[in-house]
């Protein structure tokens, strides 16, 4: 049989599959919101396992969420978390978000700040203005990296651009507090009170503080109370605080008590989540001795010691590490030939900003390396590596253009790229 006839087979085969897969989608989703049929969770949770079975991203996201939420199967967050990886490995860009969550709060998997990390950068690659804002919340509360406000501000603000009530909540507070001009207050007044509710109790809370900042010319402190007091109807724990203090300053130890006892109850209820600082120094020092064994710089070579050692780094959150880690694992060198590992850290490395990471991913898809030839995934991989300042990712985005793989040939915007490269 011709390697075409082949070739027609996998097609013919693989748009079957994802045409059942959207069809048992569409067909959960149906039972999930009761379009045309009773809402009956269970026939939903149904064909949603049926649609991620086939490889269809959007059901395995789906299935996650029944799990997560207990919507027609019992709670279970081990699965949660496994079909939550499954979606965000099948490109869909809630379920990158959702993993990273569970990475950050340990829910059915070890807390892991770099994965979490990574993950959101994925979302937010995918045009997720969720995956932004906590990407941008990362930076700016040292979830596990050093503090970064020129990070922190570029996501939050790309965020809110994509209409993430969380990011332009964020962005406008850190503008407020940080800059406190006229416009940053009238701004963050429009955000928080359009976006004060049960679901963003947190905007009730800031406006609280808009009101309680004296540099704010409509400064009002009984329009601050109000606001706390609906944060604290909302069960926003600080809201709660705010109040248990106001009232304890104005001398009514009942009412103080009353909020601090419900404050912390709130606090009580609320899984508590520390975290740790990032080793860079640590997991610096296991990828210079890895490259150490690597080259025989010093040490006698030994790639299989310089694989331990790169791991270690990886983990850690070293970019270079997770890079050296895909190499060695596409190359043979220290461990065994396996694409799947080598797609795995190269995506690691270029989520933690490792532009060579992103150049070799795109590599991967363009050339079908292990995986199949994706030039969307290509275009994707090599747009980042470019945007992080990489001239073969940009050498090889333009490629793309002036061959028209999975674009439309352009070839103005290939020697655009080109000379991106010389510059």
């Amino acid at each position: 049989m011709s390697i075409f006839r082949y070739f027609i087979i996998f097609i013919s085969l693989f748009t079957t599959l994802y045409a059942e897969g959207l069809s048992d989608y569409n067909q959960g989703m149906a039972y999930n919101r009761g379009f045309g049929v009773e809402v009956e969770r269970t026939n939903a949770r149904y064909y949603f396992q049926k649609s991620c079975d086939a490889n269809y991203a959007r059901g395995c996201f789906e299935l996650a969420q029944s799990y997560s939420t207990s919507k027609g199967v019992a709670h279970d967050k081990d699965k949660a978390f496994t079909y939550y990886q499954k979606a965000c490995n099948l490109n869909d860009s809630d379920g990158c978000l959702h993993l990273g969550i569970t990475y950050e709060e340990a829910i059915g998997t070890k807390q892991n700040l770099v994965e979490a990390r990574a993950r959101y950068a994925e979302a937010c690659d995918m045009n997720n203005g969720a995956g932004c804002a906590m990407l941008g919340l990362v930076y700016l509360e040292e979830k596990g990296v050093e503090s970064n406000n020129t990070k922190a501000l570029y996501y939050l603000d790309k965020a809110c651009s994509m209409k993430s009530g969380l990011g332009c909540i964020r962005l406008a507070l850190v503008n407020m507090q940080n800059r406190a001009s006229e416009e940053d207050f009238n701004y963050a007044k429009e955000i928080f009170e359009s976006r004060c509710s049960k679901f963003y109790s947190e905007a009730c809370l800031y406006m609280g503080f808009l009101y309680e900042d004296e540099r704010y010319r409509e400064y009002n402190q009984s329009k601050a109370i109000e606001y706390y007091e609906k944060a604290c109807e909302f069960a926003n724990e600080k809201g709660c605080s705010k109040l248990g203090l106001h009232y304890k300053i104005i001398v009514n130890d009942k009412k103080s008590q009353e909020y601090f006892a419900k404050a912390s109850a709130l606090k009580s209820n609320k899984k508590t989540i520390t975290f740790s600082k990032p080793q860079f120094q640590l997991a610096n020092q296991y990828k210079q001795q890895g490259y150490a064994y690597q080259r025989g710089i010093g040490l006698s070579q030994n790639q299989i010691k310089a694989v331990e050692l790169f791991t270690k780094s990886c983990d850690l959150g070293d970019a270079q590490g997770c890079y050296c880690l895909g190499r060695a694992h596409f190359e043979a060198k220290g461990t065994k030939q396996d694409d799947t590992k080598a797609n795995q850290y190269f995506k690691k490395a270029c989520y933690l900003d490792n532009p060579h990471g992103c150049s070799a991913l795109g590599f991967l898809y363009e050339y079908a390396e292990g995986v199949k030839r994706d030039y969307t995934l290509a275009h994707r991989y090599y747009t980042r590596a470019c945007g992080l300042k990489d001239s073969g990712g940009c050498r090889l985005l333009g490629h793309l253009y002036r061959d028209g793989l999975g674009v439309d040939k352009n070839h103005t915007k290939a020697q655009k790229l080109y000379k991106k490269v010389i510059n």
